[in-house]
């Protein structure tokens, strides 16, 4: 059974209300909606990171992600995360 992976989204601006998350095994997930969506993360106005607990499909250190900051309905650009 995968074991689950929480993965760190640090704000990218002051108005993302929340990420979509995106993640690919062994390569990055270059645009909104490549790869597995692992999930949507709120993240408060004060904090500087919000943390989204996902298990994969598969277990692997391979797996990269990306997230989407979101203010409201709205996406903007995908950023990569480590």
């Amino acid at each position: 059974m995968p074991t689950p992976i929480t993965i760190n989204v640090g704000r990218s601006d002051i108005w993302s209300t929340s990420y979509d998350v995106y993640a690919k095994l062994n390569y990055w997930p270059l645009e909104e909606g490549d790869g597995l969506f692992a999930g949507n993360v709120a993240i408060a106005p004060s904090a500087t990171y919000a943390a989204l607990t996902w298990t994969p499909p598969v277990d692997s250190i391979g797996w990269k992600y990306s997230a989407v900051g979101k203010y409201m309905k709205i996406t903007g650009p995908i950023g990569q995360l480590a």
